[in-house]
């Protein structure tokens, strides 16, 4: 007889109404967190959790049975389009802080703050179930109740964190160095080598030394902002650093390369997207910034729109309908919001903003823009809907993140306190 599984037994011993806790309209749901918050190396465990769903092309939002769309690391879905078919917040007027910091992943296990430590907040209590530091390097994403844990440059280390306790599940020295990502119903990880992990154990599903996969080519690096992965043809594309510049596409069943596309140039990328049966390249250059569309079958450059990103730091995000830019991430006077046609580049509209960009998330109804103020602008002309004032430092590198009509912020607080304000808790 079959020993019974104690991570089935634990999923099957939750309260179902967990599922339900971003949906709660009342503040009540969530309290403002109070007390010390504990911290520490996890030990050793094998937690698991209920799977969440992606926001892959099928139709299926990723949402289950949670009633929200979980937002899995700092760029959202795994195909990394900052997008979600979640409402905006209704009241921005109506905030709770957490204290807590890092970027926001939230799933039906709870709220989620990644960073070199790796926190876990229950919505329904406000409570912090567990603050810890990363095993290896800082949390990058959650999935299949396992936050996994990796340098976002590489190491040669990557890590799940159990969910629901915070304890370490498992380590796995893959070789070389490697970065880890979503990659269907397994961990991904890319750089000396290419596999896919098991969650729930971290077992090698399958290995390859990608010195053996491109003799003719340099073993390019990744980090973890530029490989994103289209769930449905169970491919990876990364964008390659270390001197390499181009695309790679990767079967996620063997490591085989599918296409590489090498001809884009020396540049700084911004994390790419992949949406429908497109890859978008986002990139900033000397000589000129731009966007560039590629066939995600064959890899070809479909268009490419030149000039249109200015700024440092300029973010962007990708829906069905748009691919909305908000160049000038640095607090300029010139900055401004737009969106291109995803069949050819065009402008679509283009409004200016006051101040610069942070972070732009494209929701079901709204695009939600934080830089000075939060505010949420019309997707069909940028036109501004409403906006609040932001009461705290905003924490600049880490991952904003929209579910269930509420909005999380980052902060880095009065002398560096990070913290997480949330918009849409009334």
């Amino acid at each position: 007889m079959t020993p019974k599984d104690p991570r089935q037994e634990r999923m099957r011993e939750r309260n179902p109404t967990r599922r339900q806790w971003l949906l709660a309209a009342g503040a009540s749901g969530v309290a403002v967190l109070s007390g010390c918050i504990s911290g520490g190396d996890g030990g050793s465990g094998d937690g698991n959790g209920s799977r969440q769903g992606e926001n892959g092309d099928s139709g299926d939002d990723g949402s289950g049975d949670s009633g929200f769309t979980p937002w899995i690391s700092p760029y959202g879905d795994p195909q990394k389009t900052r997008s979600t078919p979640d409402p905006a917040p209704t009241d921005l007027e109506s905030t709770t802080s957490y204290r807590v910091g890092g970027s926001v992943a939230v799933t039906d296990a709870g709220v989620f703050t990644l960073d070199r430590t790796v926190s876990r907040v229950d919505p329904s209590t406000g409570a912090v179930a567990f603050n810890r530091s990363a095993p290896v390097g800082r949390a990058l994403f959650v999935q299949d109740g396992i936050v996994v844990c990796g340098e976002r440059a590489g190491s040669g280390r990557v890590a799940g964190v159990d969910a629901e306790t915070g304890e370490r599940a498992w380590l796995v020295e893959p070789g070389g160095t490697v970065v880890p990502f979503p990659a269907g119903d397994g961990i991904g990880y890319a750089g000396s080598h290419i596999g896919v992990l098991d969650p729930a154990s971290g077992d090698t599903r399958w290995d390859r030394d990608r010195s053996l996969l491109s003799s003719d080519q340099p073993i390019a690096s990744y980090s973890f902002a530029n490989v994103a992965t289209h769930p449905e043809s169970n491919t990876a594309f990364v964008y390659n650093g270390n001197g390499v510049f181009g695309v790679e596409a990767y079967d996620l069943t063997s490591g085989d390369v599918r296409w590489r596309q090498g001809e884009l140039g020396g540049a700084n990328a911004i994390p790419a997207a992949v949406r429908g049966g497109t890859v978008y390249v986002p990139q900033i250059r000397t000589s000129g910034n731009q966007v560039l569309a590629l066939d995600r079958e064959t890899g070809e450059e479909q268009w490419r729109a030149d000039g249109s990103l200015t700024g440092r730091n300029a973010t962007f995000a990708v829906d069905d309908d748009s691919i909305y830019v908000a160049n000038g991430a640095e607090f300029n006077n010139s900055a401004s919001v737009f969106a291109l046609d995803p069949a050819d580049g065009s402008e679509q509209w283009s409004t200016p903003v006051a101040g610069g960009t942070v972070s732009l998330i494209a929701t079901g109804d709204a695009l939600v823009r934080v830089g000075g103020r939060v505010e949420l602008l019309s997707k069909t002309d940028g036109e501004l809907q409403r906006s609040a004032e932001i009461d705290d430092t905003i924490s600049p590198d880490a991952g904003k993140a929209v579910a269930g009509g509420r909005l999380y912020v980052p902060t880095a607080g009065t002398g560096g306190a990070s913290g997480l304000l949330v918009y849409g808790t009334g």
